[in-house]
């Protein structure tokens, strides 16, 4: 019995380790974070790690991006607040880009790839 717990629990586990390593090891997209969206009345300068979702958000869980991609595109994605305040991401940070659905997430990289510094 225990063991068909075990083989369970890693059944259900193997779609959120395909998203997860989707977005962080290979997105369909590397670029730099251009502008955090959202904040309202606050300054990208007066979010802290101590400001609520609340300020920042439009009530989903997420925070909206503009992140520009070498080639020039933009495209607006959501990032988790937890990656800005944990990760410190800011204005200029690469990050991974990946579509899933009809929403564009942003991810920090956890290898750094493909986007060339020197441009």
């Amino acid at each position: 019995m225990e063991s068909l717990i075990y083989m369970l629990f890693l059944v259900l586990s193997l779609p959120f380790a395909y998203y997860y390593i989707k977005t962080t090891i290979f997105p369909n997209h590397v670029g730099k974070i251009k502008k955090f969206e959202g904040y309202g009345k606050m300054s990208e300068c007066e979010v802290t790690c101590n400001t609520s979702i609340r300020d920042i958000s439009d009530g989903k869980m997420s925070i909206k991006i503009l992140v520009e991609l070498p080639d020039g595109e933009e495209i607006r994605c959501e990032i988790s607040p937890c990656n800005v305040c944990l990760e410190k991401l800011k204005q200029g940070d690469t990050v991974g880009v990946t579509k899933l659905g009809s929403r564009y997430i942003a991810q920090p990289l956890l290898f750094k790839r493909g986007y060339n510094e020197c441009q």
